[in-house]
C-alpha cells in the first residue's frame, strides 16, 4: 500500500512532474476520497458527523479547514481572498469626502452574485509553511519604498532585485500588468520551517521554491544567503486541527526526518492550511478573469515590511511546535524528530485531526 505522496502519485500513474497540488479536505472543488471504500471524505463526515467532535460539529457542521501540498516551479497568480465582513473606504473624485462602508458577509454576497467565480460563502485566511527555501510576494510594501520606485526620471529609485523580478515575471507572463507588482508588494524569502500568515484581503503570490525552471526548461537555483543566511532542520510530520485544547492517540513516527525527503523533497515546496474555501480574487499573472471592482474594493492597503510567521515551541515536548494563526478555523502542529520514536499525544473531543 502506498505510504507517501510520491508512492500515491505513482500508484495513480502520475510522474512527480505531474503533481503540482494535493488537496486534503471536503471542499467540492477537490474532495478527498477514502481509498479503502472510494467514498468522499465529505460524504463520510456527513454520514457520521460525530467524527468531527462535538465542538467542531456545532460551530461548523463539517471539516472547517482545507490542507494543500504545493509544488511551485513557476510564479503563481497574484490573488487575495474575501473575508466574511470587511470595511471599505470610498471617495468621489474631486470631492475629497470619504465614505466608510461596512460590508457584512462579503464572501456570502460574492457567492450569491457570482457563483461561477466564487463557489462558496466562506472566508479564506491561510498559512503557507515552507518546506524548501521559498519565495513569495506578500502585502503592500512600506509607502516610502513604493514612492521611491515610482519617482525619479532616470529610474534610479528602482532596486536591482525588483527590476530583476519584473523581468523574470515578464518572461513567464509577457505584458501582464501583474509583472509590476514587484514594485508594490513585499518580496519575502522563507527558510524551511518558516511560514507566512495571509489574512483575507491581503494580496499575495507564490513565486518559486528552492529550484525553479525557466521558460527554456533549464534549472535555475536560487541564492538566498543575502536575504536569510542559515538553515533549519528538515520538517517532520504535519498535523492540522481545529483549535482548542486537548482520548489519547498513539502516534508512531518512524524517522520522519528521512521520510520528509521521500514524501516532500522532490514533490513539494510548501504546505498550506486554510479555511475551507476556494474563493480567489485574482490581480495578475494569470489568463483567468480579474474582477477589478471587487479586487480594488476589498484589498487591505496597509503598508508594512513582511515578517515570517514562526511556530511556537512546546516547552514540554522538544519535537512539537505550533503554528497558531489568529483565527478559529485551524492550527498546524509540526512534529519533527530525527530517530525512530513512539509518543502518545492527547487530543480532546474538541479537535479534528487530518
Amino acid at each position: 500500500m502506498p505510504c507517501s505522496l510520491v508512492d500515491m502519485a505513482s500508484a495513480r500513474g502520475n510522474s512527480l512532474s505531474d503533481v503540482s497540488q494535493l488537496w486534503m479536505g471536503v471542499h467540492p472543488s477537490g474532495p478527498s476520497v477514502i481509498r479503502a471504500s472510494g467514498e468522499t471524505l465529505a460524504s463520510y463526515v456527513e454520514r457520521d458527523p460525530a467524527t468531527l467532535g462535538a465542538a467542531v460539529r456545532h460551530l461548523y457542521g463539517s471539516l472547517p479547514f482545507l490542507f494543500k501540498v504545493l509544488s511551485v516551479r513557476q510564479p503563481l497568480s497574484i490573488q487575495a481572498h474575501p473575508t466574511k465582513t470587511y470595511s471599505r473606504n470610498e471617495s468621489r473624485h474631486g470631492a475629497w469626502k470619504f465614505h466608510h462602508l461596512i460590508v457584512q458577509e462579503h464572501a456570502k454576497i460574492l457567492n450569491q452574485e457570482r457563483p461561477d467565480l466564487y463557489p462558496d460563502p466562506n472566508h479564506k485566511p491561510e498559512i503557507a509553511i515552507a518546506l524548501t527555501h521559498f519565495r513569495a510576494l506578500c502585502g503592500f510594501r512600506p509607502y516610502e519604498e513604493i514612492v521611491s520606485f515610482s519617482t525619479g526620471g532616470d529610474h534610479t529609485g528602482m532596486g536591482t532585485a525588483e527590476r530583476d523580478l519584473v523581468l523574470e515575471l515578464h518572461g513567464w507572463y509577457p505584458g501582464d500588468i501583474g509583472c509590476l507588482a514587484a514594485f508594490f508588494l513585499n518580496q519575502i524569502l522563507l527558510l524551511p520551517g518558516q511560514a507566512i500568515y495571509l489574512p483575507p484581503n491581503v494580496p499575495h503570490a507564490y513565486l518559486q521554491g528552492a529550484t525553479s525552471r525557466g521558460k527554456d526548461g533549464l534549472s535555475k537555483p536560487l541564492v538566498f544567503d543575502r536575504y536569510n543566511p542559515g538553515s533549519n532542520p528538515a520538517l517532520g510530520t504535519f498535523f492540522l486541527m481545529k483549535k482548542k485544547k486537548c482520548s489519547n492517540v498513539p502516534l508512531q513516527k518512524s524517522n520522519p526526518t528521512s521520510n520528509c525527503k521521500t514524501m516532500w523533497g522532490h514533490v513539494a515546496d510548501c504546505v498550506e492550511c486554510m479555511a475551507c474555501s476556494d474563493n480567489v480574487v485574482r490581480a495578475g499573472l494569470t489568463p483567468k478573469h480579474i474582477d477589478v471592482p471587487t479586487l480594488c474594493g476589498m484589498l487591505s492597503y496597509q503598508c508594512h515590511p513582511p515578517a515570517p510567521f514562526l511556530p511556537i515551541s512546546d516547552p514540554t515536548d522538544p519535537y512539537l511546535a505550533l503554528y497558531n494563526p489568529p483565527i478559529q478555523d485551524f492550527a498546524v502542529y509540526r512534529i519533527s524528530v530525527g530517530t525512530p520514536y513512539l509518543q502518545t499525544y492527547s487530543l480532546s473531543v474538541q479537535e479534528t485531526i487530518l
